[in-house]
Parts: structure tokens; sequence; C-alpha cells
């Protein structure tokens, strides 16, 4: 069955209004905002966005296990919107652990993975925010780039029909088979392995070199102490 879709002007965050809405009348659901007032990102940061130039779409799809057996899904969401990215000719991708897109070392857009529903019927929400053409001045707290810069510029139809079935597709295979059939594709896009990295949790941090993805889907570093693999926290790259 098709998932069903709503396409609204403007919300405060799709995320929100999906997990509001209850387990999903059909077993995928999708809702994109032109413009959202509220939207969130990992560790209760906002995602800015702008009306025309972000895509804000958020993804509901029945979880049967709930989060205990989600193990990697905010991974292998990340991977799913790079491939359909990858699909419509956009080039120079990177994933950054745990689930940022990036293109030549600035963020592309971000995702957040949330649980809803009673422990009888849960379901998971994958919210996007991806930067597609947006003004030079634009302020979205980090560096940032967006597709028009590299050269993309998709039918936004089409990019959400793209997003959305290869999110449906990764997230099923997921659910079928686990994270780690998933995860050598992931690696090929990891955008950390090899590189000196700073990890951050609260008001520490350490530094070290990401070595790729534990089969857990935590991040492994080397540190000066010696391996470690983070399944929480922040990592930012090292200026070279």
């Amino acid at each position: 069955m098709p998932p069903r879709l709503r396409w609204v002007d403007a919300t405060v965050s799709t995320n929100t209004d999906l997990l509001a809405a209850g387990l999903p009348p059909v077993e995928c659901e999708v809702l994109v905002a032109e413009s959202q007032s509220g939207g969130r990102g990992r560790l209760g940061r906002r995602w800015q966005s702008q009306p025309g130039g972000s895509l804000c779409l958020s993804f509901a799809l029945t979880w049967p296990g709930g989060p205990a057996a989600a193990e990697g899904a905010s991974l292998v969401a990340g991977l799913a919107v790079a491939e359909a990215l990858q699909s419509l000719g956009v080039a120079e991708l990177g994933l950054k652990w745990p689930n940022d897109l990036w293109a030549r070392d600035r963020k592309l857009g971000g995702l957040l993975v949330e649980f809803g529903g009673p422990a009888a019927a849960p379901f998971l929400v994958v919210g996007l925010g991806l930067n597609l053409a947006l003004p030079a001045d634009f302020d979205a707290g980090q560096d940032w780039i967006d597709l028009a810069a590299l050269g993309a510029e998709p039918d936004r139809v089409e990019l959400v029909a793209r997003v959305v079935l290869a999110l449906r597709a990764r997230l099923w295979q997921l659910q079928r088979k686990g994270f780690d059939t998933l995860r050598p594709a992931w690696q090929r896009l990891d955008l950390l392995q090899g590189r000196a990295v700073r990890m951050h949790a609260g008001d520490a941090s350490w530094d070290g070199i990401a070595l790729g993805l534990a089969a857990d889907g935590g991040l492994r570093v080397r540190h000066a102490a010696g391996e470690r693999v983070w399944r929480s926290g922040e990592a930012s790259l090292r200026p070279a």
C-alpha cells in the first residue's frame, strides 16, 4: 500500500504533528511542510529552515518492537536519504555520524528519529531537514551547504517521492534483517573514518581518530588512552 502524504504550507514541527496524530492509519505516513517555526534537531537543538529553500519532511512507519528493536534506525535513515539524493545525481555526499548529511565538509541536512504510540502499537517517526537553496546570509548556527551549491535543483515532488521510497525500503530492510546487513553501505559514505575528530559529551571533549562503525552502529574512536565506542555524544571534525 502506498504511503499517505500530506503537504502543508506551515507548521511548528512535522515530527511533532505525526507523533501527536498517533499510529499511522496506513503502514507509512508522510508530512511535508514548506516551513516550520519550531523544527527540532538532535540534542535539543533547533533546526533552522527557510520557506521555499528547505525541505521539511517527516515519515512515520509502524515499528513492531518499538525502540528496543530499532538499533541503527537513525543511521539507516541517513543512508536512505543519501541514496535518494545520489539517485537524483547529487554528488560529493557523505554521512557524518550519527545522522547528518554533509558535502564539502559542511552540513547539508540532518535527521531526527523519535518513537510514539503505546507499547502494543509503537511507531517510528523520521524527521528530515534538507537545505535546497538558501540565501547567502542564512544563519543556520553552523557552516552549511545546499543542493543548489552542489549544482542540484531537483523537482521537489520527485525529491520527496525518492526520499520516501528510499526510507521505506531501507527501514523495512532494517526491520527484517538487522543493522549489520546495512553497515557496509553506510560505511561507504562515512566521512569521518580515518579523520581527526573531537568527541563531545556535556562540557567535556576528547580528541581522537575515527575508525568507523561498531557492529551496533556506535562510532569507534582511537583516543590516546585506547579505543572507545561512542553510542551517544557529538562528533566534530578537527582542523587539519
